[in-house]
């Protein structure tokens, strides 16, 4: 949807320059989220970091099948869940 509404909101003969304007933005952000990350994980505790990461992560699996069965489209999470449970950890 985002590539949609750019793409009406900018003009022809400046399309490139926007694009290239939201490609650097979302790679700054990406930037800025991985050293703020690194600031907390130092200060906080690695293990603790990754943990609050993993809980995160599975909040928004279950946010994602949530709408997605309010959307009425078809889910593969079952799937997925047993794929998870196949990977093992050495």
């Amino acid at each position: 949807m985002s590539g949609r509404l750019s793409g009406r909101l900018s003009d022809r003969s400046t399309a490139a320059t926007d694009y290239t304007i939201q490609v650097s933005v979302m790679f700054l952000g990406g930037i800025a989220a991985t050293v703020l990350s690194g600031i907390i994980a130092q200060q906080t505790g690695y293990t603790i970091t990754f943990i609050i990461s993993a809980v995160v992560s599975l909040l928004s699996v279950f946010l994602i099948y949530q709408g997605s069965r309010k959307s009425g489209k078809k889910s593969d999470l079952p799937n997925l869940i047993r794929n998870l449970k196949s990977i093992t950890v050495e």
